[in-house]
């Protein structure tokens, strides 16, 4: 009887016998809040709000508490909204497993509903990775259409934006030019042990932080 194969956290189910995992991790929950949910957007804009109803107020003569009062709000409106931002992403770290094994990519993900969704490498057209000067980075997947699952399934696990065509992500990895590299080898290695070599997986990427 084959030895069981080896368990990605969080799954029940072991790997087939003879697949390895080469790596698995979660988000980081401070890269989310600020890349994907857009924490520092958020409280720029409220920030810039409550400037702007600040200068209004005042041009137009408003006693100074009427003034103080209309800042205090939005600041406190921007706050919460800062905060739903953080509970976000601590929510979505939370329940997200990634884990490259040297057969596939597997992903754990769902906030509220969880499912797994597997991403084998003859699968992968392409695999780019931005990086963000914190270390982590977002690793994107290129597949075929008809293998891409929704977009709705698949948020915030996708690149933004390509809703026609899904392409899976892994948001905010920790120390994401190692794991790249991971992948990199892992998909490289099963192109050459295929009968008929693919074009390389992985191309590197590196964009700067977009905030």
């Amino acid at each position: 009887m084959p030895e069981p194969g080896e368990r990605i956290a969080g799954i029940a189910f072991p790997l087939p016998p003879g697949e390895r995992i080469r790596w698995q991790g979660a988000p980081s929950v401070r890269s989310l809040a600020r890349h994907t949910f857009h924490a520092r957007k958020v409280a720029g804009y409220f920030a810039v709000l409550a400037i702007w109803r600040l200068l209004v107020m005042v041009y137009d003569g408003r006693p100074a508490p009427h003034v103080a009062g209309a800042a205090a709000w939005l600041i406190v409106l921007g706050m919460a909204a800062v905060a739903v931002s953080w509970l976000l992403a601590k929510w979505c770290a939370a329940t997200t497993i990634y884990a490259i094994t040297d057969r596939r990519v597997v992903m754990k993900i769902g906030m509220v509903v969880s499912s797994i969704i597997n991403v084998p490498f003859r699968q992968i057209h392409r695999a780019d990775w931005r990086g963000f000067p914190d270390g982590t980075g977002d690793i994107v997947l290129a597949v075929p259409p008809a293998d891409a699952p929704p977009y709705w399934h698949m948020w915030p696990h996708a690149r933004p934006w390509r809703w026609a065509r899904t392409e899976p992500a892994l948001r905010s990895v920790p120390e994401a030019a190692h794991v790249a590299a991971l992948l990199q080898e892992a998909a490289t290695t099963v192109s050459a042990q295929a009968a008929v070599p693919a074009e390389p997986a992985m191309r590197v990427r590196t964009a700067p932080d977009p905030a």
